[in-house]
């Protein structure tokens, strides 16, 4: 796992559009986690602006929503960045859209949006990626 995640950096610090795939998400959980210890020490990640049940989300952290939330403007699947906090509220620029929006911490408690460097295949089919 820690070459999979070097090669990931790599690739992602040259340019690419890279993916990390795993079967479950327990598997999923620690990819996340390792590349943020990644990006952490190579100084990408550093402003830790919400922690949410042990979950630290930091400024330019990667994300993904596992939920349908119209009234905000997320969907299933949606990936975003993290750009900073608004009261109890995570600020995020999502990707591929022309719109920010300010998720509640109890959407994240209830485990509805997480690290998005690494996901399941079942999550990610029909993606695009180098």
């Amino acid at each position: 796992r820690d070459a999979l995640v070097g090669d990931w950096h790599d690739l992602r610090t040259n340019g690419s559009d890279a993916v990390m795939l795993a079967r479950r998400r327990q598997d999923t959980v620690d990819l996340n986690d390792r590349a943020r210890q990644v990006l952490i020490a190579h100084g990408e990640l550093t402003d830790v602006v919400m922690t949410v049940d042990g979950t630290e989300f930091a400024v330019g952290d990667q994300v993904v929503a596992h939920r349908n939330r119209y009234d905000l403007g997320l969907l299933n699947a949606e990936r975003a960045t993290v750009i900073g906090q608004r009261g109890d509220r995570l600020l995020l620029d999502v990707h591929d859209a022309d719109r920010q929006v300010a998720i509640p911490a109890d959407y994240i408690a209830e485990g509805h949006l997480t690290h998005g460097y690494a996901s399941t295949i079942h999550k990610n089919q029909g993606i695009t990626c180098d």
